[in-house]
């Protein structure tokens, strides 16, 4: 009979298979920490602010499934708390929208 590895393990092993750790020199590791960098902001910078608010919401959404699954309540936890923060990430982001705040209403 075997017995099954835990989920931490297989997954570990997984990614293991498909992930190879690579030694670099220290200079080299410096100079792709630098292009990642570099990499990043350039994203980060072409980003518009719908992309920033679906992040945001997919962000805590994730967080929402991670505190199901842990079966565990904690006030800080709470639906109140999750609707709170989602109510902050919506008028953040009206707030921030330049054609959110002019009235297209009739004077």
């Amino acid at each position: 009979m075997s017995k099954r590895q835990p989920r931490e393990e297989r997954l570990k092993d997984l990614a293991e298979a498909y992930i190879f750790p690579v030694e670099l020199p220290e200079e080299e590791r410096q100079e792709a920490d630098e292009q990642l960098r570099l990499a990043r902001a350039k994203s980060q910078a072409e980003m518009t602010p719908e992309d920033r608010l679906s992040l945001r919401v997919l962000r805590l959404r994730l967080t929402i499934e991670a505190s199901l699954k842990e079966r565990v309540y904690r006030k800080e936890c709470g639906f109140g708390s999750y609707l709170k923060e989602y109510i902050n990430l919506r008028t953040k982001n009206e707030r921030s929208s330049p054609m959110k705040s002019v009235s297209m209403k009739p004077s």
